[in-house]
């Protein structure tokens, strides 16, 4: 749809910009931005003056084929523009003249790399080095490229009085590594003109990033046919995307997939100096509204599948919505705006320098966010059921269906999570950092991953299998006033020894008591079976006969009272991890309820609030 209204503008005769960015010599849009903001970016960028980077070996890139490192590449690269992001505010803020040394070693420093792309996306395992005769657009060459050809403008004056060679060089790399290779293949798989090909975050975030080198670039042919060719490419992510706007790959994947489609239409509106039509359809209005419906309270958002319980939709979601005319969707953004200067983990220029400019702006913005108690995504299957609007008050259920094929999936079909006044209860544990295990055929050997550390059973001996073909057999999600009602049938996502006829899990959360129970019931194939039942926990559980009870950070207590037959014993699980360490300090706990049941059975929880 995105390539349609393309093709419309240029019927229309309409002109796409290519100045629709401030200058350094713009100073009163510099001077306006936020003075607190200006100093934390300042002296960021005063501790990285002058400093000798580290050279970027061969053996650096060959480490993820080596040893499965991925970071002895990344960590010698990637700081780079996170500081040539600094340097470059801090230039545009000051206008004195004291970063551009160190702009121009970054950018002639980048230029130089052999590869803008990471060590853990080589697309062929033929190659131990890169092809640098045939670039591959990768995230993180394209987001490269999408540092240098903003910055390349906004300082384009100064370079051109006292270093055209480097904007030469600029030009070249952008032809070499971008342009030429973009418009030279459609079998990318990122690409998606081929039906059999995944789509995921990839497409939006490279074709967000590929967009602003050729609106940026000088007005050619070549030119059009880019951005003709981006509008393309997205609009495949778009019509694949699901009609309630859900992320499968999860809110921290939203900045990269919603998020991106966002910058890449807002580009398109500054570029054409009018309102973007397509931010008036439904499908685009979900896709921002996701990130609103999937919040919880405080910091914390809905992390299935890859990703973090603490989650920063910032800039993304407070332009969004403001495009879209979701008060609260912008609401949701601004909460987050003290957080707009934050150098972005994959160093996206545009939406830190977006977020920069925006920041008084969203600081002042008025309008408070407001929740539905009942969310249901009924194409992602997922749910949302809070106690009340109010979301430090109450308590909070989400609930999943789906499959185990999704993008970042963990083997997690029937998962569900708890938390109580925004604080967790029952977790999803989230992700690990990333290793050459991560995206291979091990990938379901590592714990965070399998369904045996989710909130979910082990039948038989039995755990989820993955696959697109391993989903759920049915998902519903009802309001009926004063109790919510979640089914999902999941008998077919395990392996073949679960022995199962069939495995409904139904939760019904009385809003009016505040008291979740949630039943699995279960139809064997045969008589004698072995049920073990999992929960996940941010802090330990005691145990009381058949009641566990679990305190949240502010010191209150929930009790889960589970089925008699079963015994239950409570395991820590802790490891040296970032990720791990950033959402739940380190370790996790995991409560195991085990049964001999017949051929017919069923395993019962109620959750209420001391």
């Amino acid at each position: 749809m995105i390539n349609a209204w393309y093709k419309q503008q240029v019927r229309n005769g309409v002109e796409f910009s290519n100045n629709f960015l401030p200058k350094i010599s713009d100073r009163e849009v510099w001077d306006k931005v936020d003075n607190s903001i200006k100093q934390i970016i300042i002296a960021r960028a005063e501790e990285k003056m002058g400093y000798e980077w580290p050279s970027i070996f061969a053996t650096d890139f060959m480490a993820f084929r080596r040893t499965f490192d991925r970071k002895a590449y990344e960590n010698k690269c990637r700081p780079r523009r996170s500081a040539l992001c600094d340097f470059v505010l801090a230039e545009c803020f000051e206008n004195k003249g004291r970063f551009y040394d160190d702009i121009v070693n970054l950018i002639w420093l980048i230029c130089e790399e052999s590869y803008w792309g990471v060590s853990a996306h080589r697309y062929d395992e033929s190659l131990k080095l890169p092809d640098t005769t045939d670039h591959y657009i990768d995230l993180f060459a394209a987001e490269t490229a999408a540092a240098i050809s903003p910055i390349k403008y906004i300082l384009y004056d100064y370079f051109k009085t006292e270093y055209p060679e480097l904007l030469k060089r600029i030009d070249k790399e952008l032809d070499d590594r971008i342009f030429t290779p973009y418009l030279s293949h459609t079998d990318y798989w990122w690409m998606a003109f081929y039906h059999d090909n995944i789509i995921n975050n990839w497409n939006a975030w490279i074709n967000s990033s590929v967009l602003t080198c050729f609106l940026l670039a000088d007005k050619s042919e070549k030119r059009n046919q880019g951005i003709q060719k981006c509008c393309a490419s997205i609009s495949n992510f778009v019509n694949s995307y699901p009609k309630d706007g859900g992320c499968n790959e999860g809110p921290c994947y939203w900045g990269a997939a919603g998020g991106s489609l966002f910058l890449f239409l807002y580009l398109l509106q500054l570029s054409t100096n009018k309102k973007n039509e397509l931010f008036d359809t439904q499908i685009i209005k979900n896709i921002g509204a996701y990130i609103r419906k999937v919040y919880i309270g405080d910091i914390y958002f809905v992390n299935f599948a890859d990703g973090d319980t603490k989650a920063n939709p910032s800039w993304l979601s407070y332009k969004f919505g403001l495009c879209t005319d979701d008060l609260s969707l912008a609401a949701l953004g601004a909460k987050f705006c003290d957080r707009f200067h934050e150098p972005w983990v994959t160093t996206n220029f545009l939406k830190f320098f977006f977020g920069v400019l925006d920041y008084t702006e969203a600081k002042q913005f008025s309008e408070k966010a407001e929740f539905n108690t009942f969310e249901a995504l009924n194409d992602t299957q997922v749910t949302v059921l809070r106690e009340t609007t109010d979301t430090n008050k109450g308590l909070f259920l989400a609930a999943k269906g789906g499959n185990n094929g999704e993008s970042h999936n963990h083997n997690d079909v029937g998962n569900f999570i708890v938390y109580l006044d925004s604080h967790p209860v029952i977790i999803d544990t989230g992700w690990l950092d990333y290793t050459a295990k991560t995206f291979s055929n091990e990938r379901y050997t590592i714990w965070v991953n399998r369904s045996d550390w989710h909130n979910l059973p082990t039948v038989n001996g039995a755990v989820q299998l993955d696959g697109y073909t391993k989903k759920a057999g049915s998902f519903s999600a009802e309001d009926n006033g004063d109790i919510y009602k979640v089914n999902v049938e999941f008998s077919g996502v395990y392996e073949s020894g679960a022995n199962l006829n069939s495995l409904e899990r139904s939760i019904e959360f009385n809003k009016a008591s505040g008291v979740i129970t949630l039943t699995d019931s279960y139809d064997f194939k045969e008589e004698a079976n072995l049920i073990c039942e999992h929960l996940m926990f941010a802090n330990k559980p005691e145990i009381n006969s058949n009641t566990l009870t679990v305190k949240t950070a502010s010191g209150k207590s929930v009790n889960i009272e589970f089925s008699k037959d079963f015994s239950v014993t409570v395991e820590e699980k802790s490891q040296d991890d970032s990720r791990l360490n950033l959402n739940w300090g380190g370790k996790v706990y995991r409560a195991s309820f085990t049964a001999c049941v017949c051929k017919t059975s069923e395993f019962k929880i109620k959750i209420t609030k001391q």
